[in-house]
């Protein structure tokens, strides 16, 4: 029911895709630019901030393959559980 009422508000208010999309991009270039002013005379700190948000990213996008990986093996076992599993609770598998 929430989510009828949050794409009513979209509809009420005139939102686009092309306005949602674009949020995202406008809040990334004013973070960078905000991060580089604030740490412009700064090297090290800007230094130490970038390699954090590298391997940040690097972990978050290890974290969503393992996620996505572990999806797949509980796919594989839910298969295999459907085709055995009859033959496995009357113990008459080879």
């Amino acid at each position: 029911m929430k989510f009828i009422q949050i794409l009513k508000s979209y509809v009420e208010s005139g939102t686009t895709s092309e306005m949602l999309s674009a949020k995202p991009k406008r809040c990334l270039t004013n973070s960078r630019a905000g991060m580089k002013a604030g740490l412009k005379y700064q090297p090290f700190r800007l230094w130490m901030l970038k390699k954090t948000l590298r391997r940040t990213r690097t972990m978050v996008s290890a974290r969503e393959n393992l996620r996505y990986e572990r999806t797949r093996a509980f796919g594989i076992v839910a298969q295999y559980l459907l085709r055995h599993g009859p033959c496995l609770a009357i113990q008459e598998c080879p």
